[in-house]
């Protein structure tokens, strides 16, 4: 796995070299502003400075010089099936069980075999912190992020339940370990984390893309990847489900938009 300040040096070094992007760059200014926000409920600044700051627009565009990043598109079947023969087992996995059930990236490497429910026939993971929490309030439905394993991501994480015994599902140190006894080494081998990182995962992705000389993708590929599959035979209310976004907007950015439904409809009517 790829050291994190490494890869925070990579990406300062990206920043000097072509610029922050326009949404990078947005979602900084958010940030300072939610900083300002902060400061004047625990009554650190006056509500005046947070009200002239929260003036200030973000980047439009087409509107300013800032670089446009293009969107994010689902990882395509071929170049994952491909990749998949080029990756350690446990980041395979993983990347099976996120294109199955449409969770995030973080979602899936912090699996732990106590947060997932196996008594009954569709299993029922529920991570024990989740992105949108934060925006539920006091509704504790709303809290609570199920993600929901069929039969075939069942087949997928078994034997790595059945190992974790309630740990982590994808624990590099457990990996290593089983390489030591595997190969017949003596010492324990470096010692690594209990979980794998989102940084971590993406780099051994982006790697086995490399090696099956594929065009390169990343974890959040397969979310959109699944949420456009799901859209595209359930319905967009059915996506928003499985995603579990609050808003169908937000899952209307996940899932692209059939557009062979659309070209068979105006043969149709058009």
């Amino acid at each position: 796995m790829t050291d994190p300040a490494t890869g925070l040096a990579a990406f300062a070094d990206k920043v000097v070299r072509v610029g922050p992007a326009r949404r990078t760059a947005n979602k900084q200014v958010g940030r300072v502003k939610r900083a300002f926000a902060w400061a004047v409920a625990e009554e650190l600044i006056p509500a005046r400075v947070h009200e002239a700051l929260d003036r200030v627009a973000g980047l439009r565009q087409g509107r300013s010089a800032a670089r446009e990043t293009p969107r994010v598109r689902p990882a395509p079947d071929a170049d994952v099936e491909a990749a998949l023969a080029h990756v350690p087992p446990a980041v395979g996995a993983m990347v099976r069980v996120q294109r199955l059930a449409g969770c995030r990236p973080h979602e899936v490497v912090m699996m732990r075999g106590a947060e997932i429910d196996t008594s009954a026939a569709d299993w029922e993971y529920r991570p024990a912190s989740h992105k949108s929490e934060h925006r539920a309030g006091d509704d504790r439905a709303a809290q609570d992020r199920v993600i929901f394993l069929g039969p075939r991501a069942q087949a997928v994480l078994a034997p790595f339940l059945a190992d974790a015994r309630g740990g982590y599902l994808f624990s590099p140190r457990r990996a290593q370990r089983e390489r030591v006894r595997v190969r017949g080494l003596s010492g324990p081998g470096s010692p690594r984390g209990e979980h794998s990182g989102v940084g971590g995962y993406r780099q051994e992705v982006l790697r086995g893309c490399d090696r099956a000389g594929v065009r390169r993708w990343v974890p959040l590929q397969l979310r959109h990847a699944a949420g456009t599959a799901i859209r595209k035979r359930f319905g967009l209310e059915r996506a928003q489900a499985v995603l579990g976004h609050r808003e169908l907007g937000v899952t209307q950015v996940y899932a692209e938009v059939d557009r062979d439904a659309a070209r068979a409809v105006m043969a149709e009517v058009g």
